[in-house]
């Protein structure tokens, strides 16, 4: 295979958080969706898993640090240059237990228009939420056996970051 046809590819990951039926959204400042709702996440950086990337990408986007819970699932799309990007979308909960009104949020306007508390009902609903940002929602809600991180020994020889079905 020549160095023309390997596949490049990014990996990308996001995470939901759901508080008292209300989900946590950011609305884009860049690209072609300008304006459009998505859940917190972005672009893995060197040497990082991508749960940690959602952790981080989380904190960046509404100033709120999570855990990770479970897996929700995993994203993979061919772009029409044929690059590749998978992205991974996680579960996770606030590190300090408070109600939304008690939260307060921040973000980088050049990356972030604002950060909000939807009502469930009225994300799955909006026109201006992305599709797959819905069906991520939906999943987080129904996921029945969750995908959770397996702990591998310390002496295992590899950095290796293991996701497997309860």
């Amino acid at each position: 295979m020549s160095s023309e046809q390997a596949l490049k590819s990014t990996t990308g990951a996001g995470a939901v958080l759901i508080i008292q039926n209300q989900v946590l959204l950011v609305q884009m400042n860049y690209g072609p969706f300008k304006g459009h709702w998505i859940l917190p996440g972005g672009m893995v950086e060197s040497g990082e898993h991508p749960h940690d990337t959602a952790i981080r990408e989380f904190k960046e986007e509404t100033g709120l640090e999570v855990n990770i819970k479970n897996l929700i699932g995993v994203r993979y799309r061919l772009n029409q240059t044929n690059d590749a990007n998978t992205y991974w979308i996680f579960n996770c909960e606030l590190m300090n237990n408070k109600e939304t009104k008690d939260i307060e949020l921040t973000w980088d306007p050049i990356e972030i228009i604002e950060s909000k508390f939807w009502p469930i009902n009225k994300t799955l609903q909006d026109p201006f939420v992305r599709e797959m940002t819905k069906i991520y929602i939906k999943k987080a809600l129904e996921t029945k056996t969750p995908i959770k991180q397996y702990s591998l020994s310390k002496d295992h020889p590899q950095n290796d970051s293991l996701w497997l079905c309860e």
